[in-house]
């Protein structure tokens, strides 16, 4: 595939989501953009090839709904610093790794990385990181967060959110809830769906209370 400015569409000719694919190795470009273009038949490959600055460069000139970048390229740009080159620009990014870990996961989250691939996984859990992005959601395998355990730095909850939370899990009501806050219940349910939302959105299951029990006893804030 072309590094150059050129655009390259999908099989249907329109424009669609637009992407930017970041890897030292041409036939793992070239596998990225297959499947994206596999499963998005109008997507735009704005940019192909090894570097992260003409990437970021041909991405602001031509839009990028999601740049998806191998981030264990060493040199002097380390994880952090490729994920921060494009999230800078508010453009999303699917980070790849052959090395994943819990340091890995939350340095790329809180370098604004919205997704978190293993490159030993299952080739399409790519694809579905992607698109879950263009949806405005992160995304980060479930084998993943099983294995990790801890994701406490990523959900970012409000005073309320967490308090709502600790509360709730502990065993009170939504209505004993909102008395000991002193707010409204159906303030508290609304603070409870984002709590839910927000770790929806980093892959734990949130659903039930006894979901949300075992979550805050995961970050501790429960024994």
């Amino acid at each position: 595939m072309s590094e150059s400015a050129q655009l390259i569409v999908g099989q249907s000719g329109c424009l669609g989501p637009k992407f930017v694919i970041v890897d030292d190795h041409p036939l793992v470009r070239e596998a990225i953009a297959t499947r994206l273009l596999a499963a998005c038949d109008d997507a735009v490959i704005v940019y192909s090839g090894p570097s992260v600055f003409e990437a970021v460069r041909q991405a602001r000139e031509y839009g990028c709904d999601c740049a998806i970048a191998d981030i264990d390229r060493g040199g002097r740009m380390g994880a952090a610093e490729i994920v921060t080159a494009f999230s800078m620009h508010s453009i999303s990014v699917v980070a790849l790794t052959e090395k994943s870990s819990v340091e890995g996961f939350e340095e790329v989250a809180v370098a604004g990385g919205k997704g978190y691939v293993d490159k030993r996984a299952d080739p399409g859990d790519m694809v579905s990181a992607a698109l879950t992005i263009l949806e405005g959601r992160s995304w980060v395998a479930r084998e993943f967060v099983n294995r990790t355990g801890r994701l406490s730095s990523v959900a970012s909850l409000s005073e309320q959110e967490h308090r709502s939370l600790v509360l709730y899990a502990s065993g009170m009501t939504q209505q004993m809830v909102a008395r000991r806050m002193g707010i409204a219940p159906s303030t508290v349910k609304h603070y409870l769906d984002r709590v839910r939302q927000k770790y929806t959105d980093i892959g734990l299951t949130a659903r039930t209370k006894l979901e949300l029990h075992a979550i805050a006893r995961r970050e501790g804030w429960l024994p």
